[in-house]
């Protein structure tokens, strides 16, 4: 579809002109309604973007996902909230439906860290790794780490704290191992995965790159040999 094409290439009104014409014709169909979606996310006009939510709905589309992150990502663009306005807002509206949590997280930890690290919850670590692993040591909060088993190995295999005992975490675990036999020169390295696609990148993503999945990512790490001055994805 010219369209789609439109839209993968960055061509972002002309892709919308096309999804529009389409669908005065033929108004059902669900992938044009996604696509016109996601152009309206990349213009960042997410108010336009809630409006397709409904004939989506009306197709028995699941929507519940996209209604909360479309709402998220009103509230982080708009400009009339102060910071402190915004941080609660999005404090709320993830206590409502705690799904998103990198976004979230992201946003906190550049806005308001202590509020951030309150709000971790155990079961997310894992799926936030690479955010905690290339946290800059200024922005560690040492009593929610020493809390948090998996955040002490963590910041154990990182070097920022003494290797704690192994926590069931393999390649973490395996890290602690090394660190506490003297060996210093391993670390992380992550890739992305979308579950929906099997597709993999290099950088994280919140839709995937290539079929537009939302909260498909899967963060994979593997260990490997440390490299000076390497280059990799920071938040900072």
């Amino acid at each position: 579809m010219v369209g789609s094409t439109y839209l993968h290439a960055g061509f972002l009104e002309r892709a919308k002109t096309i999804f529009l014409q389409i669908l005065k014709s033929n108004p059902r169909n669900k992938k044009v309604l996604n696509d016109l979606m996601v152009v309206y996310e990349r213009l960042q006009d997410y108010a336009k973007a809630k409006e397709v939510i409904e004939p989506l709905e009306a197709l028995g589309a699941d929507v519940e996902d996209l209604r909360f992150y479309l709402d998220l990502k009103i509230v982080l663009v708009d400009r009339s909230l102060s910071d402190e306005k915004r941080v609660e807002k999005i404090v709320e509206l993830y206590l409502d439906n705690k799904r998103f949590e990198r976004i979230v997280f992201e946003y906190l930890l550049k806005h308001d860290p202590k509020r951030a690290w309150e709000m971790i919850d155990e079961v997310n670590i894992e799926q936030m790794i690479d955010i905690f692993w290339f946290l800059p040591t200024s922005f560690l909060d040492y009593d929610v780490i020493k809390q948090s088993p998996r955040l002490q190995a963590i910041y154990g295999a990182r070097g920022d704290i003494e290797p704690p005992e192994p926590v069931g975490w393999f390649l973490v675990d395996m890290l602690c191992h090394l660190k506490k036999s003297g060996f210093d020169a391993a670390t992380l390295q992550f890739a992305y995965l979308c579950s929906h696609c099997k597709q993999q990148f290099p950088v994280p993503f919140e839709r995937c790159p290539r079929c537009m999945a939302l909260g498909s990512l899967v963060v994979e790490c593997e260990i490997t040999k440390r490299v000076e001055n390497e280059k990799s994805y920071n938040l900072f």
